[in-house]
């Protein structure tokens, strides 16, 4: 069986809606909670159970993506977590664009170290309109991760100054 390789803007405009979800969601409970700790525990762990959703998190759900094993068996949770720790740590999401971009299979560190492949289930749609698609999610949740920190500067200030 023959899985079709998703184009590289498929694959950040996911990422940029996995995010853009995760982090938005972060600053609303931290916001709830009076504490950062709620903003950087959600992040972090929604990014690193993101594909344990049937190997698709809504990000992939968006762009007709899914995580499958390289034996076209269903994602195990411990794999999902090994393929998306080189996601959470800090400059790793760069590295990782252009390992993809090199990789024949369209494979990057995460996918390879947990035996993953991500494929598109909707080849039909051309990559190009997905790097359309990351600029407007990209501009949105930047808007409103502003507007939220505007309300945190001026009722919460103690969350971007203390706790």
């Amino acid at each position: 069986m023959e899985f079709n390789k998703p184009g590289p803007n498929k694959r950040v405009c996911a990422y940029i809606i996995d995010y853009g979800l995760a982090s938005t969601l972060g600053i609303c409970l931290a916001i709830l909670l009076e504490t950062k700790m709620a903003a950087w525990t959600n992040c972090l762990f929604y990014m690193l159970l993101r594909d344990t959703f049937g190997g698709r998190s809504l990000g992939k759900l968006a762009c007709g993506l899914k995580v499958i094993d390289v034996k076209k068996r269903p994602l195990k949770i411990s794999q999902a977590i090994i393929r998306n720790i080189f996601i959470v740590l800090p400059v790793l999401p760069l590295v990782e664009y252009f390992v993809l971009l090199k990789n024949q299979q369209g494979r990057r560190i995460g996918d390879k170290a947990a035996k993953t492949m991500v494929i598109d289930l909707r080849p039909q749609i051309k990559d190009a309109v997905f790097f359309w698609f990351s600029l407007v999610f990209a501009v949105i949740f930047l808007a409103l991760w502003l507007v939220l920190i505007m309300y945190i500067y001026k009722n919460r200030p103690l969350l971007l100054y203390g706790r």
